[in-house]
């Protein structure tokens, strides 16, 4: 059994997907991991190119093939009944790692820390082409000594390029299917949200991935009837959230950024 699993939905990311992979094939650990990939039927050179490394790498990468297109969350979904590791990290096909030693920083965090069963970092926004949009030094987590589910309910702070998480939280809080029956668009904030309400969170300070924009992508379309859906998704998972671990509090510690 690896020591961590490594979540990699894929979808008509071809022209992306190589450097997702590489970038967590450059990690310097001094634990074993395993890369899941879920190509969710794509119509391009998706599925050549993660074949081609699981075949390269057999004993780092493994690769599925649903029989129909199933959507991000079923893909998330048949990743997590695949992984077997302790923790697990998500990396989606058209994002990327930049800190070949970001899976150790984390690791080694929450394998000392046992009250702590999320860890996070900086991060940048990058464009198709790869050039830096922005780049995001967050300071959402001072005042906070860990608590972050407050904060998470009134928006979320994280990349999800960067999450690490344990899956032993992550099981003491959160029911997938519920995230499927309630037609969530994302997986990354229930899961936040999950896993804030049983145990503490770690920021750390240093820039270790790259969010791709997209036109296509999720949380950013142009397109005004996704936006739409996307944000009727986000209020659904925080109803669903204050219902099942509690209600909205927001700590005078710290002021909402």
């Amino acid at each position: 059994m690896s020591d961590v699993s490594i979540l990699m939905p894929a979808y008509n990311h071809g022209r992306f997907i190589s450097q997702a992979i590489e970038s967590v094939l450059s990690q310097q650990t001094d634990f074993s991991y395993e890369l899941l990939i879920n190509d969710d039927c794509s119509t391009d050179d998706t599925r050549k190119i993660a074949l081609s490394y699981a075949e390269r790498f057999p004993d780092k990468i493994t690769v599925m093939f649903p029989q129909k297109n199933e959507g991000l969350m079923k893909s998330y979904g048949r990743l997590l009944s695949h992984a077997s590791s302790p923790y697990i990290a998500i990396l989606e096909s058209d994002d990327l790692w930049t800190d070949t030693h970001k899976l150790q920083k984390q690791l080694s965090f929450l394998a000392s820390h046992e009250e702590y069963g999320l860890c996070v970092s900086d991060y940048r926004t990058i464009d198709e082409a790869g050039a830096v949009i922005r780049s995001f030094q967050k300071t959402d987590d001072e005042g906070l000594d860990g608590n972050w589910y407050g904060k998470l309910l009134y928006g979320n702070f994280v990349c999800a390029a960067t999450i690490v998480f344990r899956r032993r939280d992550f099981e003491a809080a959160c029911v997938f299917s519920d995230f499927l029956a309630n037609g969530f668009m994302t997986f990354d904030l229930p899961l936040l949200l999950g896993v804030s309400s049983v145990s503490k969170c770690w920021y750390i300070h240093e820039t270790t991935a790259s969010y791709r924009i997209l036109a296509s992508s999720i949380s950013h379309n142009a397109d005004y009837e996704k936006n739409r859906c996307f944000e009727e998704s986000v209020y659904d998972i925080q109803k669903y959230a204050m219902e099942k671990y509690g209600e909205l509090f927001i700590p005078f510690a710290w002021s909402v950024k």
